[in-house]
């Protein structure tokens, strides 16, 4: 029973991410509170539909209230997702929107320099204080993977926490974590 504890809570997000996929992995979350590893892969991340950013921004700032490991596969898809919005115009509560959730990204990632220059584009763009930094109680890492194969095989990781190289199972990876 200890052993299925231990295992990671791990996501694989959809191409498309809608708001049914956000609020399936938040009641993931919260039926597995004991488990204290998160593995995001945003991989196959190419768009998220306008019902889910607020649902993810709010799934993403609970992640970061919890003193959780987070470890991050291909971080830099959903926030290339995120940055193409920004420059796409669209009505002022959506681009707001994906500004809140870009601002819950960089909290969890703890990066509190680039959150306070985006705090700053965000006050530009709407009259209005951007949220204020609240340091994320959980612990963000990246993992650097080329793919995830369709059938849930690793390939070619490198991560300081995660030094083979040989095909594991993805679901398997918690002993590694």
């Amino acid at each position: 029973a200890i052993e299925a504890e231990k295992k990671p809570i791990i996501w694989l997000c959809q191409a498309q991410l809608e708001a049914q996929d956000v609020l399936a992995f938040a009641r993931n979350l919260a039926n597995s509170q004991s488990r204290f590893t998160i593995v995001l892969n945003w991989s196959e991340l190419k768009t998220i539909a306008p019902a889910a950013i607020d649902a993810l921004s709010y799934v993403i700032h609970q992640i970061a209230d919890h003193t959780w490991m987070v470890k991050s596969i291909n971080h830099q898809q959903i926030l290339k997702t995120i940055q193409e919005q920004l420059k796409t115009p669209t009505n002022s509560q959506l681009s707001r929107s994906w500004w809140l959730l870009k601002l819950a990204l960089l909290r969890l990632m703890n990066q509190m320099e680039i959150h306070g220059q985006a705090c700053i584009d965000f006050c530009i763009a709407f009259d209005e204080t951007a949220p204020s930094w609240k340091a994320p109680k959980s612990k963000f890492s990246i993992f650097d993977l080329p793919y995830l194969s369709e059938d849930g095989v690793l390939a070619s990781v490198s991560s300081s926490n995660f030094h083979s190289t040989q095909l594991t199972k993805f679901d398997e990876i918690n002993s590694s974590i």
